[in-house]
């Protein structure tokens, strides 16, 4: 699937139905939503492949876990990914452009990596909201980039954003 131009398109649908696309989703513009109900069953998944978001291009989530977890997400230059408070389990995620987890309110998302690694490279902007995190047990960081974990702040958050380790897997890198 190759979403092209201005305007938003929405992956949406029930936990009863389920998705079996499971190919390459190209971002070359505008917005993509994916906002597929249900939880966290193969049901509930807006699409079970990987995704590039291209300069110029948005991948908002409009609801918990829209991805495959093995499924890799990658930002390019100019690109934004916006998980808009939700939660998403993926294998990995590469920025080369613009991430943040809280959205509009500005307030929670949580990234897992769940098998491979999670790369913020140089030019990249990262932004973990108050309430958010990002978690993976390998998080590269290569600069020159823009990172910001933010506090409670003056938000309705409960607590500040973080970065999580787990373990098994080589670390936090700075390159």
């Amino acid at each position: 699937f190759v979403k092209v131009g201005a305007g938003t398109v929405t992956f949406s649908g029930d936990a009863t139905t389920a998705n079996t696309y499971t190919g390459l989703t190209t971002v070359t513009g505008g917005e993509l939503d994916l906002n597929k109900t249900g939880g966290t069953n193969s049901n509930s998944l807006a699409t079970g492949g990987s995704i590039e978001v291209g300069n110029g291009a948005t991948l908002k989530w409009l609801q918990n876990e829209q991805i495959g977890n093995s499924a890799n997400v990658t930002v390019d230059s100019g690109g934004t990914a916006n998980l808009n408070g939700h939660t998403e389990t993926l294998g990995t995620f590469t920025n080369n452009g613009v991430f943040q987890t809280g959205g509009a309110t500005g307030i929670g998302g949580t990234l897992i990596g769940k098998t491979a690694s999670i790369y913020w490279n140089a030019g990249s902007t990262n932004t973990v909201n108050p309430g958010g995190s990002v978690t993976d047990n390998h998080i590269e960081i290569t600069g020159p980039s823009t990172n910001t974990v933010q506090g409670i702040g003056a938000t309705s958050a409960t607590s500040g954003g973080f970065i999580q380790l787990n373990t098994g897997g080589t670390g936090l890198i700075f390159n």
